[in-house]
């Protein structure tokens, strides 16, 4: 599934169904915030466990495939090696 590219939270919501597409998204929780001034919050969690932080960690918008795959696979981990 290709990224959306326009509008931030329409990059959210399309980064939001492409894991959902790969991994069970039942414990999956995804936050995301418009931020005046820089260019917004993104955040996953597995299970109250962050996996992924824009802010936090510095890991940037999920906007390529390679950045796909790492997520997933953060969140496939994180629930134990469940896939969907």
């Amino acid at each position: 599934m290709p990224l959306d590219t326009q509008g931030y939270g329409a990059k959210c919501r399309s980064m939001e169904a492409a894991v959902k597409a790969r991994v069970p998204a039942g414990a999956v929780a995804f936050s995301s915030e418009a931020t005046p001034g820089a260019t917004g919050a993104f955040e996953v969690s597995v299970n109250g466990q962050l996996v992924h932080s824009k802010m936090e960690r510095g890991q940037g918008f999920v906007d390529m495939p390679a950045k796909l795959d790492a997520l997933c696979t953060a969140i496939t981990a994180a629930l134990g090696g469940e896939t969907a």
